[in-house]
């Protein structure tokens, strides 16, 4: 079995600039689902286990909330 794909993006949630819009939450956004909603009304957060490493949820993030975390 091929070792997981590893990436240099290590997206995070940056709670001071999410709004909570759901821009990220998109399936046509984050594929693999790695951005979930744990409970209504709170911030999305990203399982970096799921998480290809595409970024366009810091693309479609209109608060620049999405960030690195390195």
């Amino acid at each position: 079995m091929p070792a997981p794909q590893q990436h240099l993006f290590h997206p995070t949630i940056n709670r001071q600039c999410c709004r909570a819009c759901h821009a990220c939450l998109s399936a046509a956004v984050c594929l693999p689902g790695a951005i979930q909603m744990t409970k209504a009304g709170e911030y999305p957060v990203i399982d970096v286990t799921r998480c290809s490493g595409c970024m366009l949820c810091v693309v479609v993030c209109p608060y620049d909330a999405v960030q690195d975390s390195e």
